[in-house]
């Protein structure tokens, strides 16, 4: 298969276990943060028109804390999701090009299609 991304084609023909284990985390990370939005919400209306501002403050700030912790344990993942999928097929990985070049939708797409290009049975079967 192969990708485009800013100028740049990649071909990807494998995609490795480690790779999927990889997505895997980050999905049950992004999970997490959708689970958090859910808490706002609900934090949200349990304090309609409640004069307890110190305790929703306090809550909000916890949320907070949570999903910077949840953000920053996926950056890293991603990063190492993308170096792993191009070294695999034979690609140098330029670092520069994926964090100066590339947008957070760039490379969730760059590895979304990958990943399920072997689910879907889209890519080339080895034997």
């Amino acid at each position: 298969m192969d990708f485009s991304i800013r100028g740049e084609v990649f071909k990807i023909d494998f995609v490795s276990n480690y790779v999927i284990e990889k997505y895997q985390e980050v999905e049950n990370l992004t999970f997490q943060l959708v689970d958090l939005i859910d808490r706002v919400e609900k934090l949200g209306a349990e304090y309609e028109g409640s004069e307890d501002t110190k305790e929703l403050w306090k809550q909000a700030q916890d949320i907070q804390r949570e999903r910077s912790e949840i953000e920053q344990k996926i950056i890293p993942i991603r990063r190492e999701i993308v170096k792993e999928l191009v070294e695999s097929n034979g690609i140098e990985y330029d670092e520069k090009f994926w964090i100066r070049k590339t947008s957070p939708a760039d490379i969730n797409d760059f590895v979304m299609t990958c990943v399920r290009k072997d689910i879907t049975g889209k890519g080339s079967k080895k034997k």
